[in-house]
Order: structure tokens, then sequence, then C-alpha cells
């Protein structure tokens, strides 16, 4: 089984919100293969930080989650792809297609097109995602949803 996670899935693996443990249940299945763009991380990054500017955590604890975050990549827990041109595009035709009737955001469809490229190579089986615009658009274009705050999952 491998899976994309988007930013709002894969924060929930690093600071315990709802939803945290059916994250950390994914990402432990054994033989899985877990998959994050460099925009997941850039974004898990700036999630963190807010963070901090709202009150939920430290800079200390700031510190730490980084720490983690970068350990996993570095350890290959998280395999992270490249964002390609290509992708900018798939997310530009996800935006004018969805955009006019579902709150589909431009870094939600960007991750949209990643998702959508990888299962079209035959790389990815599911979208692990919290935000409820990404899993309907995802549905829609033919993914598998995870969203970690579905009671549905069957995780």
């Amino acid at each position: 089984m491998t899976n994309y996670f988007d930013t709002s899935a894969l924060c929930r693996h690093y600071h315990q919100e709802p939803g945290s443990d059916v994250v950390d249940q994914v990402l432990s299945e054994a033989g899985a293969t877990h998959i994050v763009s460099w925009l997941t991380v850039l974004e898990t990054q700036s999630a963190f930080a807010l963070k901090v500017r709202t009150g939920e955590i430290t800079e200390q604890t700031l510190v730490g989650l980084r720490s983690r975050l970068r350990a996993d990549v570095v350890q290959r827990k998280l395999q992270v792809v490249r964002v390609l041109r290509r992708h900018y595009d798939r997310a530009d035709k996800l935006l004018q297609t969805y955009g006019p009737t579902i709150r589909l955001r431009t870094l939600d469809a960007l991750h949209l097109a990643i998702a959508l490229d990888l299962q079209a190579q035959g790389r990815v089986q599911n979208l692990v995602t919290a935000d409820t615009a990404m899993s309907t658009v995802g549905k829609l274009e033919g993914l598998i949803i995870l969203n970690p705050l579905s009671p549905r999952n069957g995780v």
C-alpha cells in the first residue's frame, strides 16, 4: 500500500489533534510506503510555526517537531517527491474545473495534482488528507481517500 500525505494529515503525526491516531496507524502499517512532496514538507513547517504563534506549542516544541520531520525524511520513512511543472498545469485544470463550485485552494489543488500524477504512474493508491475539499475533488478524480477525521475509512 502506498499513501500520499498532504499537510492536513501529516501534521497530525507530529502534533496530537483529532485524527492523529488514524494517521499514526496508517504510518505504522507494515510494508506500506508513504510519500510526501517538498510542498508538504514546507507547509508542515509553516503549520508548526502557526502553532507557535497561536500558543498551541512552544518554540522548543517547534524545534523538536522540525527535527522529527527532518529525521523521517532522512531515514526515508517519508519518501519525498519533487513538484514539477506538470503538477502546476494539472492543478490549474483542477481549479478551472472545480474552483467555481468547490472551495479548492491553490496549494490543495497542487497536492491533488501530485497525488493524481503518482496514481497514474502506479506509485500511489491512497490520498491521506483531512481536508474536505481535497477529499471531495480527490474522489471525483478517482483517488481513494483516507480521511483521518472520517470514521468510514476502515483504517
